[in-house]
């Protein structure tokens, strides 16, 4: 869970306020991810 975030930080850090890449900020990020896991691994329901 923790791959995907370390490495959003790390290309913002590189890229800084880059006009071609547009990444969400962290918080967002943390949404998404988090929304993401959790479908991915929530239980099948009957």
């Amino acid at each position: 869970m923790i791959g995907p975030l370390v490495f959003h930080l790390m290309v913002r850090a590189t890229l800084g306020q880059s006009s071609e890449l547009d990444l969400p900020d962290l918080d967002a990020t943390c949404e998404i991810l988090t929304d993401a896991f959790l479908r991915a691994t929530a239980p099948s329901t009957p």
